[in-house]
């Protein structure tokens, strides 16, 4: 390359030609042609991409509406939950006890309910905290007395009475010895009238019913009666009359289920004014006397002060 200062005047040359050098005559209108020229590459391109999402757009609708009509809804993914703590479940759910109920606990963590207005049974082994239904199932619908001895054996007395208009006033009588696994019928009571109102035993064969007859006016009618094998056949032993004989029960008065000391043995509480006491030998003989005089009829009975 020569030296600078021959560069510049040869620069100045080759612009002053290139400027002097008149545009080819067709120049402009190469420039118009070439702008008006269509730019096809470009426009099928958009033209492909609308139709693909046209054609994504339309299945997407075709697809939604196949589901609606075949009923196929999304699978969800399973939530997973926190497992909660155990809580106690009553065995066979919860049981209501319509009265009249009674509950007899034999020891801290044994024992038995029974509502007659349900006529249902339950039994406990945990303290309470759980139930079983042990009612039995073939014991006929009514009046429901029950009576639990231990933790084993129990009896259940049923009658259609009172109120059912029916002429039948005998009283079944069902127990069981396993603690309400296996029920049977023992047999019955054969009463001309009245309700089942009480029962008791003293041991698995000793008991009584005691049956209601109806009262007014001051008096009570009431029927007692006894069995020596567990329920199997029964006797009537006592029945209210107005004789006022001893060893009868009075009419008069008002009367409550007797409870038995043992097999020969037990009392009837009563109230007439001041109020009665009735001593029973043997479910038969009869002693009463008020309760200003208790002492001596304990005396006469031979009944020990505790």
């Amino acid at each position: 390359m020569g030296k600078p200062e021959e560069f510049d005047p040869r620069l100045k040359a080759y612009l002053h030609r290139g400027a002097s050098t008149p545009p080819p005559s067709d120049l402009e209108a190469r420039l118009v042609a070439g702008a008006r020229r269509p730019r096809s590459g470009w426009v099928l391109q958009v033209a492909a991409a609308a139709a693909l999402l046209v054609l994504a757009i339309g299945l997407g609708i075709a697809v939604q509406r196949a589901r609606q009509s075949t009923g196929v809804t999304p699978s969800a993914s399973p939530i997973t939950k926190p497992t909660p703590y155990p809580t106690p479940s009553a065995s066979g759910g919860l049981y209501p006890l319509l009265p009249p109920a009674s509950m007899h606990m034999i020891n801290a963590s044994t024992g038995w309910a029974a509502g007659s207005g349900t006529n249902r049974i339950l039994r406990t082994t945990d303290g309470g905290a759980h139930w079983d239904d042990v009612t039995p199932k073939s014991a006929k619908a009514g009046t429901w007395i029950t009576f639990f001895l231990d933790g084993s054996h129990a009896w259940l007395a049923s009658s259609v009475q009172p109120g059912s208009g029916s002429p039948d006033f005998t009283v079944a009588i069902y127990r069981t010895a396993d603690g309400g696994k296996r029920w049977q019928a023992a047999g019955a009571a054969a009463a001309d009238q009245g309700w089942p109102a009480g029962l008791d035993f003293v041991d698995n064969a000793h008991g009584w019913l005691f049956m209601n007859l109806g009262g007014a006016a001051g008096s009570e009618g009431v029927a007692l009666y006894q069995t020596v094998n567990g329920g199997t056949t029964w006797t009537k032993a006592s029945e209210a009359d107005p004789s006022g004989n001893p060893g009868h029960l009075p009419l008069r008065c008002s009367k409550l289920a007797p409870v038995f000391l043992n097999s020969t043995t037990g009392w009837m509480p009563g109230a007439c004014n001041a109020g009665v006491l009735r001593h029973l030998r043997r479910g038969t003989h009869l002693e009463r006397r008020r309760y200003r005089v208790a002492r001596r009829l304990r005396r006469k009975l031979h009944v020990r002060d505790q």
